[in-house]
């Protein structure tokens, strides 16, 4: 797994569940989190971000595989 797979991965483990997040451009930061895509797209514009990704993260968290 690429270092930038991890630090994703560890980004992700952290994201609220059941909810639109928006990270930086280069996927390191959340910068956004809201109930829906366009709140999660306001809010990034607002911070400055306009070419964040977007995604809804699970309602339940994921154990990682060994």
């Amino acid at each position: 797994m690429s270092s930038e797979n991890i630090v994703l991965s560890e980004i992700l483990q952290m994201a609220p569940q059941n909810k639109w997040i928006a990270l930086s451009p280069d996927a390191s930061n959340i910068v956004a989190v809201g109930e829906s895509y366009s709140e999660v797209s306001t809010l990034s514009e607002l911070a400055g971000f306009f070419d964040p990704v977007i995604m809804k993260t699970p309602a339940f968290r994921m154990q990682p595989s060994i």
